[in-house]
């Protein structure tokens, strides 16, 4: 259809529905209310919705959160039990130790008892043997103490991270 008819078609159409569009007017207004008053329950409906998938997002947040301190507290109960076999370690170590020194005041008692010509090359094998075995001993004391030492002090950085979520996850739950 060319351009010029439909523009001659416009206002013959339009004046031949502005009555029906008239009459239709007054019909359509309960109809009207009737479809805003559904529009303001759906808007009350997606505000209700849009609330709960907020208190969803905070929710699962805090679930997060909480895995987190979980994780953290399952760090310190690790390094707490690591910290006590160390001690417990340095501690059997110290008991061998002296028991060591112990042997050896009982051996050299011995040897003191017996002629000092038919001890006295036992006397130098035993002591540089006992020296090096003191020695090990006090070597492994060192390493237990720095390992004590470096566990401690993680330990302690594990329980502040942990009293940081802590303290953070209570502020959360305060705000919600």
């Amino acid at each position: 259809m060319p351009m010029r008819r439909r523009i001659l078609l416009l206002p013959a159409l339009m004046a031949a529905l502005a009555p029906a569009a008239r009459g239709q007017t007054a019909a359509t207004a309960p109809a009207e209310t009737a479809v805003a008053a559904e529009l303001t329950k759906l808007n009350a409906t997606l505000t209700d919705i849009k609330t709960l998938l907020e208190r969803l997002a905070e929710t699962q947040g805090l679930d997060l959160l909480m895995k987190r301190m979980e994780l953290s507290s399952a760090r310190v109960t690790e390094l707490e039990s690591r910290l006590r076999g160390a001690r417990a370690e340095r501690t059997s170590v110290v008991d061998e130790r002296a028991r060591l020194q112990t042997n050896m005041e009982a051996y050299l008692a011995e040897l003191e008892r017996r002629s000092r010509e038919d001890t006295e090359g036992e006397l130098e094998a035993f002591t540089l043997q006992f020296e090096a075995g003191l020695e090990r001993f006090e070597a492994r004391l060192r390493d237990l103490d720095d390992e004590i030492a470096r566990l401690e002090n993680l330990l302690d950085a594990r329980r502040r991270e942990l009293e940081d979520w802590q303290g953070y996850i209570d502020r959360r739950l305060g705000g919600v």
